[in-house]
């Protein structure tokens, strides 16, 4: 019998019965201690977990190209994933599509740390502090008129 985790097909058990019926016993004996055995292998969760991690990153790019969409930002998808990817200094960032995308990538990972409940399991309530809080983290170093991040407008837009 041979086992092959990371393969997609039926586990064969290659075992002729007889008409006796302690073999038929041993037979089904055998069969349970390797279904054990195969129970015991642990690559289903690692696998399931990298797959969970890819879904999430492509729903982060794709978020983040759809916010960025809404403002003007003519970003692609691959280019938020190449951003993404880079390790940047965010003081040396020079194009504005790339500052926007790292921006947002911030507030996203800002709404994951506040979303956290406590051990209590109180509600996270949004509060004025949080909103202007994110308002500083997506416009900060966009250089947009008349704009200071983490601050309400004054005048008509």
């Amino acid at each position: 019998m041979e086992i092959q985790p990371f393969k997609f097909e039926p586990v064969k058990f290659e075992k002729k019965f007889d008409k006796s019926n302690d073999e038929i016993y041993y037979t089904l004996m055998d069969i349970m201690a390797t279904r054990k055995a195969i129970n015991s292998i642990h690559t289903l969760p690692t696998w399931a977990e990298s797959i969970n991690e890819k879904i999430v990153g492509n729903l982060m790019i794709k978020s983040i190209h759809g916010t960025l969409a809404i403002e003007g930002n003519p970003s692609t998808e691959k280019e938020i994933e190449e951003t993404l990817n880079e390790k940047v200094e965010v003081d040396k960032i020079t194009e504005r599509k790339k500052q926007e995308t790292y921006n947002i990538t911030k507030a996203c990972e800002f709404i994951k740390q506040i979303g956290k409940r406590p051990p209590d399991k109180t509600r996270i309530k949004l509060s004025e502090e949080i909103i202007k809080e994110l308002h500083n983290i997506i416009t900060y170093n966009t250089k947009e008129n008349d704009n200071i991040p983490g601050n309400y407008r004054n005048f008509p837009v």
